[in-house]
């Protein structure tokens, strides 16, 4: 067990650098639009009148007022926090990579559990490849079918969750111990 931990560390730094990469360099880009200062501020301006920390999904609604808004459209989906702090905060960062281990941890415990099933290294690489595309799959391409959010950001978040699962689970496919002989 003490394996997993230490595999799951090192999967958790190999994808905290991952998503360095993907999100604080301009890799970024590909999936995430911004807007100018001035729309900014007025959006920020709006946010403030949400009240509290929250998701909203606007317009929503079941009125004939709120069903023309929607029809009629923008449509948007806003993840709100109204305390703020700085972009690159340290006790997010150490819960992010806390967050990143768990669940290498848990992807580690998958394989241990398949250890008998999958003894080698090689034998992990397709399943540790399949759940990873399944996660990204489902965790994001439904967006832009369910919320309609744009196919842009779906497909990078899809492909950052892909790549930062798939190193992480091939890692922890390294740590996982071989099967004891009876």
């Amino acid at each position: 067990m003490i394996r997993l931990l230490i595999g799951s560390l090192v999967a958790a730094a190999a994808t905290f650098m991952l998503g360095f990469v993907f999100f604080a360099t301009p890799v970024a880009e590909f999936g995430y639009k911004t807007a100018s200062p001035e729309s900014q501020k007025v959006v920020q301006d709006a946010l403030r009148t949400m009240g509290e920390t929250g998701t909203y999904y606007v317009p929503y609604g079941t009125t004939a007022e709120a069903v023309a808004m929607h029809e009629a459209g923008p449509t948007a989906i806003v993840k709100v926090n109204m305390r703020g702090g700085p972009p690159s905060d340290p006790v997010v960062l150490g819960q992010g990579f806390l967050h990143m281990a768990i669940s290498m941890l848990v992807l580690g415990l998958f394989l241990w559990v398949l250890r008998a099933a999958l003894p080698t290294f090689a034998s992990r690489v397709l399943p540790v490849l399949f759940l990873a595309a399944v996660a990204a799959i489902w965790a994001r391409l439904g967006e832009p079918i369910w919320w309609r959010t744009d196919w842009a950001n779906a497909v990078y978040t899809a492909g950052t969750d892909f790549a930062s699962l798939a190193v992480g689970g091939l890692i922890m496919a390294l740590f996982v111990p071989r099967p004891r002989r009876t």
